[in-house]
């Protein structure tokens, strides 16, 4: 299970947590030192077909189509938030 406290929100399976841009970005900078941009999530989000950021809000995209590494970070970011 991933642990969401140092994120501002504890995990629960029946509630859902409110997921940001800043959470996700705040996520892979933690993990990976890396910085992304809001625009590269805005694009796997997209890709993705997440119309919000929440808990199952979209599906696996096509491997093809993530191709740089930020979208592979974020990408990495909503499965383990289990956005898709």
């Amino acid at each position: 299970m991933l642990d969401t406290s140092k994120y501002g929100f504890e995990q629960n399976d029946s509630i859902k947590y409110p997921l940001t841009f800043s959470t996700i970005q705040q996520w892979i900078e933690d993990k990976y030192h890396f910085k992304v941009s809001k625009s590269s999530i805005s694009m796997v989000k997209a890709k993705c077909n997440v119309s919000t950021i929440d808990f199952k809000a979209g599906k696996e995209p096509d491997t093809d189509i993530i191709k740089s590494e930020n979208e592979k970070l974020v990408l990495e970011a909503f499965r383990a938030f289990e956005i898709v």
